[in-house]
């Protein structure tokens, strides 16, 4: 997400050491669009 949001340059993380639960997912996946309108891209320092 950081990635698609230009807001670091490469999106690999390392894979988890224990695989989420189906329940952990959707939470996951729950938690990642409630936060999404908080990201920005960084200010230009130039501006």
């Amino acid at each position: 997400m950081l990635e698609q949001r230009g807001l670091i340059a490469s999106g690999y993380v390392r894979p988890p050491l224990i695989a989420p639960t189906e329940p952990g997912l959707v939470k996951i996946k729950q938690l990642l669009a409630l936060g999404e309108d908080l990201l920005s891209p960084l200010l230009d320092e130039k501006a």
